[in-house]
């Protein structure tokens, strides 16, 4: 996933790329961006702190039962945002559907983040086909230890320059403007979109809130 920011051994297999599309498919195009940081933050805090590792997670210990309850209420609010992201989508992808007018700035959008994308996995040196075929290697696991192990260090290096180009894509003034454009007109078409961008916002915050009080 590249929600993800670390890559581990074996990652590649949630690693998919759409088969159908000669070119890499570009995501998360409508949605007020679920900031990654966020998820990782959350990954990070409950890998260092989980109650199996270390004495101050002993059952016996208050500390570490609080911290278990503030690793559970970001969880819980984890897979309400995703839950709110779902519906979201579904929400903008069927108010796009209904107005040909706002289909036809959706597909001008694509098409200014491909060709943004393509820019920066270009100047990266980065190919799809590679990762591809990378990805499809790996899976068969036909290989030495070594030859495994010099794959999985390209595929990790390959898929975080990927991730890094498709963060500038999303971050790229022109791309900004024609999704912010674009999620005025789908929110002016249908409020409900808009209420559900606030509440994705403020639990968002939450979350942050939540995990600066695991760091204490």
């Amino acid at each position: 996933s590249f929600h993800s920011t670390t890559i581990r051994k074996g990652d590649y297999m949630n690693f998919s790329m759409n088969r159908e599309d000669k070119r890499h498919p570009v995501t998360a195009l409508f949605l007020p961006i679920l900031a990654g940081s966020i998820l990782a933050l959350a990954t990070f805090a409950f890998a260092q702190h989980h109650p199996s590792t270390g004495s101050m997670n002993s059952p016996h210990s208050s500390g570490a039962n609080q911290l278990n309850e503030q690793q559970q209420a970001i969880k819980e609010k984890l897979t309400e945002l995703r839950e709110l992201q779902q519906e979201q989508r579904e929400l903008q992808q069927e108010v796009i559907k209904n107005h040909p007018e706002l289909k036809k700035q959706e597909d001008e959008l694509r098409t200014l983040m491909q060709e943004t994308l393509d820019d920066k996995l270009a100047a990266r040196n980065v190919e799809i086909e590679r990762l591809q075929t990378l990805q499809d290697t790996l899976k068969e696991g036909n290989m030495t230890n070594e030859e495994q192990s010099r794959l999985e260090a390209e595929f990790r290096q390959k898929v975080q320059k990927y991730k890094k180009a498709r963060e500038e894509t999303l971050n790229d003034p022109e791309v900004m403007e024609g999704r912010t454009a674009l999620l005025k007109e789908i929110e002016k078409a249908n409020p409900e979109s808009a209420e559900l961008g606030r509440k994705m916002q403020d639990l968002q915050q939450e979350i942050r809130q939540d995990f600066a009080e695991t760091q204490k």
